[in-house]
């Protein structure tokens, strides 16, 4: 939602001349920040964490009310509050600390280094499928494909709300066909969609004259908005809450994190590169972003040092 209204932000803008252009998109992000802190306070505190730090009496409290106003003596109740004091008890255990955690030591059959893996890197997979360019330079992307600078402006506004049809569209999917298959499908799909764009695309600046190749080309990155959104982005959030013993839950999800920041500084990086080599050549964007080409001008940049 946030990288939408950016988006449609950036298009009410794009005729303004004056500072306010890029002040008060900059300016506007205090407006979910103010909301945030007015109604934080509405949220209630995890039981769990209130019983960690001996706040035992708030912690039921609230898991009563969670639990639709349960007696505080329920045997529900009751029975779940053992469940939060054995976990937490486990959780003190030297396998769960932070270096243990991370390099897989005194794990046993629970195989947490393992887990550490999975957790980054899946969420950096998310991230290397290329929805990065796709939404930072869907504007050039879509001028690329022969459409005019207004046009292409509205289009990428419009692909990035189409990704959220395709995250209600998982509600359908996520649980229903599972974890790897929808993200076999996912990236499938994604590769057949990129691999058509970027010839499309290319097809395009070859025939300015034909318009079809560039309403083709985007269609292919609103094709690859929806599934991305669908299965990938879903369950690459999912996925890492789900794997993780309940003492460490909350902390095991902290290594997806680090994994998508991970994913979006490294492909932040090479999306400017490759941008970067577009300008100077007369390549499509996505050219410039496939790897054979990267890999074929680099050897030529060695060739032409050997020559001197």
């Amino acid at each position: 939602m946030g990288i939408v209204i950016a988006y449609w932000l950036g298009y009410g803008l794009r005729k303004n001349t004056t500072d306010f252009r890029w002040r008060f998109p900059l300016a506007f992000q205090v407006v979910p920040v103010i909301i945030l802190l007015l109604t934080v306070a509405f949220l209630p505190e995890s039981p769990r964490w209130l019983i960690s730090r001996g706040r035992r009496a708030e912690a039921v409290e609230i898991l009563a009310k969670i639990r639709g106003d349960l007696a505080e003596n329920d045997p529900s109740l009751l029975a779940e509050l053992e469940q939060v004091d054995a976990t937490i008890d486990s959780a003190n255990h030297k396998r769960y600390h932070f270096l243990n955690v991370t390099f897989g030591r005194f794990f046993g059959r629970l195989h947490l280094g393992r887990r550490v893996l999975l957790a980054i890197g899946i969420m950096m997979m998310m991230e290397w499928t290329g929805i990065l360019a796709i939404t930072v330079y869907a504007n050039i992307l879509f001028q690329q494909a022969g459409f005019s600078g207004d046009k292409a402006a509205w289009l990428a506004g419009l692909c990035n709300t189409f990704g959220i049809v395709g995250t209600a569209a998982s509600i359908f999917t996520v649980d229903r066909f599972g974890r790897r298959i929808s993200l076999s499908f996912g990236f499938f799909i994604q590769g057949v969609v990129l691999l058509l764009a970027g010839g499309l695309a290319r097809l395009g600046e070859l025939h300015p004259d034909n318009a079809n190749f560039g309403a083709a080309a985007a269609a292919m990155v609103f094709i690859f908005t929806f599934f991305f959104a669908q299965t990938v982005l879903m369950i690459a959030f999912i996925y890492p809450t789900e794997i993780w013993p309940q003492e460490i839950r909350a902390f095991g999800n902290s290594y997806g994190v680090f994994g998508w920041a991970v994913g979006c500084g490294t492909t932040v990086c090479c999306v400017s590169v490759a941008h970067a080599r577009h300008r100077k050549s007369d390549r499509s964007f996505l050219d410039s972003c496939d790897p054979i080409h990267v890999l074929h001008s680099r050897l030529q940049d060695v060739n032409r040092l050997r020559c001197l």
